[in-house]
């Protein structure tokens, strides 16, 4: 790539976005930010975003529902506690209930290498993989409670 008066310019596109110069360069847009999506994984709402810093990180979340009250289901109440606690061990998230009963999932990791779009999904498929034996419960008892599921505020709304 070159620069409007022919000089050659290395800019590191990889985990950044670009736009169009004025003189039909190719240039970092700091106003579009770096990149976040949202999708579902094992029917349960997630975003995923890369952090700047010296190394990006990978930041995944996830409102995974609200923690069943003791009076509607005892028994599902409990194993969400146990699985929220079994959580706590992985090293990269853990799941967490906040103070509104939502359970939330937080996780970050750094990607293997600079690679762009590919790194970043390589990194989020490993966050998840960490999390699957947890999720595949977590949905599996929130399937149950469809009346009291919330709508996350990482859902992505209709246009």
């Amino acid at each position: 790539m070159t620069t409007a008066d022919d000089n050659p310019v290395a800019i590191d596109v990889r985990l950044k976005r670009v736009a169009p110069g004025a003189h039909g360069t190719v240039e970092l847009n700091p106003d579009l930010g770096l990149p976040s999506f949202h999708f579902q994984f094992a029917g349960l709402p997630f975003q995923a975003e890369v952090v700047p810093g010296a190394s990006p990180l990978v930041r995944l979340k996830a409102d995974l529902g609200p923690l069943p009250y003791t009076i509607e289901a005892p028994q599902q109440r409990h194993w969400m506690l146990r699985i929220v606690a079994a959580s706590k061990r992985l090293k990269r998230g853990a799941l967490a209930i906040g103070e509104d009963g939502m359970v939330r999932l937080s996780a970050e990791t750094a990607p293997a290498s600079e690679g762009g779009p590919v790194a970043v999904l390589a990194a989020v498929t490993a966050l998840l993989l960490d999390f699957k034996p947890h999720l595949e419960v977590v949905a599996d008892m929130m399937a149950a409670f469809p009346a009291r599921r919330r709508r996350s505020s990482l859902q992505a709304r209709p246009a």
